[in-house]
């Protein structure tokens, strides 16, 4: 499994240093996602030609050694995060968030909006 992890990389400069697939911008939440949506290994192949068989091994490998981490833990809720989104993450994101057991709040929920030029 080590060798399969080398093939995911975390980099401050890259994605803002969410892991990726390393050589590409392919976050391995979204992977992951994709696959726990139905999708087939062989249509997000199709869907992302930059990936190899290897490379999705590595983003499963890498969420399941995530996972372990969160569970050894100790806390009542290994892994659970605070995500407040914006308008860039759309209702599935929100969904999925809420869904893995996530404290998810939005800008909406706080009556925020962006306007122009960043303004309310």
């Amino acid at each position: 499994m080590d060798t399969l992890l080398n093939r995911i990389v975390i980099d401050p400069k890259v994605c803002g240093g969410k892991p990726c697939v390393r050589g590409t911008r392919i976050w391995v939440s979204l992977i992951l996602d994709l696959l726990a949506d139905g999708m087939t290994e062989a249509e997000l192949l199709a869907e992302y030609p930059q990936l190899a068989h290897e490379d999705v091994l590595a983003a499963i490998a890498y969420g399941a050694e995530a996972a372990s981490r969160a569970h050894h833990t100790g806390s009542d809720r290994p892994g659970r995060l605070k995500f407040k989104l914006d308008e860039n993450i759309g209702l599935r994101g929100l969904e999925l968030l809420k869904a893995c057991g996530h404290d998810v709040m939005t800008v909406w929920d706080q009556g925020l909006r962006a306007g122009r030029c960043g303004r309310s």
